[in-house]
């Protein structure tokens, strides 16, 4: 009797053990060691999630699809629904019709993300149905003080297109053509993001109870469950590969673009129009910098961030060209230095994030294999 509550024990044990690996496993590190090619999009493409999810793209959920796009749904503890593509860009456009969900500690997002800890944001929190956020990062430097907040009345009741543009000098992000961020290359102190990075799009719950205070906060609280279903609508999506071939691959650890080599293509370092964006004359859009106690968390964020939904207006910034009126960001001493203090391996909460369509696989398999390993060790520890 006393053996077998023993292997009643470790068998309880073992399939804990083995479902936290599985949530933790993450692909390979470019910037640690030699990785394999990243699978390359190399041209642009369209889709209507009212019709399908095609094959080059994996979902963590079923994702039930209608005449409004597909439904990005929470129902319950524990559930997030996205998609993320199994292809990579190197630089590109990534266009977003959708709606955000609405619901204390929920978090719609869409994010260009690269294996070596590039990123790049836009961010909806479920308890702000008047605007947007926006957030960078590279080589894991989570610089939570680049995250502003931008203008977006009504996002959570009517469809609007969400852009991120982006190159080798600048990043723009739009709310319905209108720019309302632009973001240099020559001003990110080193830490720009450059390599090839994938797209994923859904709605997490960042007010999840296991997560770290910091991103509980930011999130606009814990979830309350018994108040689901949560959706985030997506009606379509629309990626543009600046860069052409059929594989990414790193050639070495540096992290920087000009070390990418593209197979059987070219990396292309502007967009088509080369970069020149003409900005309206005036924008309707408020930008704000996110001061030291009102970071932005975001899928990525640090583990012991505080962090707020509340933006700061004492630090906005509005820089005037010759086409417009442009929103940028006002640098805080010492952030984005190449240099800066943040650990360089800060790794993201492991029920937080998603990983790459790959890793997605390899985790779904191994949870089903490991899923089997627990059963037929459960019923063992019966006999």
């Amino acid at each position: 009797m006393l053996f077998s509550i023993n292997l009643q024990v470790l068998a309880i044990a073992f399939c804990q053990f083995s479902l936290v690996l599985s949530q933790t496993y993450t692909k390979c590190d470019p910037l640690e060691k030699s990785c394999p090619p990243n699978l390359a999009l190399g041209k642009s493409v369209e889709v209507d999630l009212s019709k399908e999810i095609p094959d080059n793209w994996i979902s963590s959920k079923e994702i039930k699809l209608g005449k409004d796009g597909g439904s990005f749904t929470i129902e319950s503890d524990g559930t997030r629904a996205e998609i993320q593509s199994k292809f990579y860009i190197m630089f590109g456009k990534v266009e977003v019709t959708m709606k955000s969900s609405p619901g204390q500690g929920i978090v719609s997002a869409i994010v260009v993300q690269a294996e070596s800890g590039d990123e790049i944001d836009f961010e909806w929190i479920g308890t702000d149905n008047m605007q947007a956020q926006s957030n960078y990062f590279a080589k894991r430097h989570p610089d939570h003080t680049r995250g502003q907040f931008h203008k977006d009345p009504n996002n959570q009741e009517t469809f609007k297109t969400y852009t991120i543009d982006w190159d080798s000098e600048r990043i723009i992000w739009k709310i319905d053509g209108k720019i309302v961020r632009l973001e240099t290359a020559a001003e990110s102190g080193g830490n720009y993001p450059q390599t090839p990075s994938y797209i994923k799009i859904g709605n997490w719950a960042g007010g999840h109870p296991g997560h770290p205070k910091g991103t509980i906060e930011w999130a606009g609280g814990l979830v309350d469950y018994s108040k689901a279903p949560f959706t985030m609508q997506v009606k379509s999506v629309k990626v543009a590969d600046y860069s052409t071939g059929t594989q990414y691959e790193y050639a070495d650890k540096t992290g920087n673009w000009k070390s990418i080599k593209a197979v059987n293509g070219q990396v292309n370092p502007r967009s088509p129009n080369g970069g020149e964006e003409a900005a309206p004359s005036k924008t309707n859009s408020t930008t704000s910098s996110v001061t030291s106690s009102q970071k932005s968390c975001g899928p990525t964020g640090s583990p012991d961030a505080e962090c707020s939904n509340k933006p700061s207006t004492a630090s906005t910034v509005v820089s005037t060209s010759a086409t417009g009126t442009i929103p940028t960001s006002t640098p805080t001493a010492g952030t984005n230095s190449a240099s800066s203090s943040l650990p360089k391996n800060t790794q993201t909460p492991s029920n937080a994030k998603m990983e790459t369509g790959e890793a997605v696989t390899i985790r779904f398999q191994f949870q089903s294999a490991l899923g089997a390993v627990c059963v037929l060790g459960g019923l063992l520890a019966l006999i």
